[in-house]
């Protein structure tokens, strides 16, 4: 059921928007497993703000880092 919402809830979005967070989810997924491979290197606890970035993209992209891995995964489905 949680599925079939998010999915609905996806479905809505505009090509640009789920670009976006695409692009998002996966330098999120990129980054932690980055840090399970390189736990020594200083690393942020979620995904570098950046300036050509709309502020709600950062604050997502920054949002991503705090789901719950079940919550995430979602994304990757």
């Amino acid at each position: 059921m949680i599925i079939l919402y998010f999915r609905e809830k996806l479905t809505k979005l505009s090509k640009q928007q789920f670009h976006e967070l695409s692009t998002d989810v996966y330098d999120e997924m990129k980054r932690k497993v980055d840090c399970k491979i390189k736990p020594a290197l200083e690393q942020l606890p979620f995904l570098q703000v950046r300036d050509e970035f709309h502020p709600k993209r950062n604050q997502t992209r920054q949002k991503l880092a705090t789901l719950p891995p079940e919550r995430f995964n979602y994304y990757l489905i």
